[in-house]
């Protein structure tokens, strides 16, 4: 009975990919949880944000200037750091984009 049901299966005809998208997507509006379990989740989050902005502000206002200067200079640093990885990635993904075959060219 198993075989059988196998073989009609891989007999069967390919189903239709918009009728499946159409399938995924009903099939995600209902998986949401009905007991708000997703609302309890966003009050954590913008809880547990209002706690850190806190702390953070309580951790400036106990820092001396020497120490706020230095604390500027590391996050312009870090702003350079993150905005210098995002043009490398952007530009890695648009060299992947236009035809990067994935050819080895060698150490550095």
């Amino acid at each position: 009975m198993r075989e059988k049901q196998r073989l009609e299966a891989l007999n069967a005809e390919a189903p239709n990919p918009a009728e499946a998208e159409a399938y995924r997507a009903k099939r995600k509006r209902n998986a949401e949880a009905w007991s708000g379990k997703q609302e309890q989740e966003e009050t954590r989050v913008a809880r547990r944000d209002k706690k850190q902005r806190k702390r953070e502000a309580e951790r400036r206002e106990k820092m001396t200037d020497e120490q706020k200067a230095e604390d500027m200079d590391l996050a312009q640093l870090l702003a350079a750091v993150r905005r210098e990885n995002q043009e490398k990635y952007a530009s890695e993904a648009k060299a992947k984009a236009n035809g990067g075959d994935g050819e080895f060219e060698g150490f550095d």
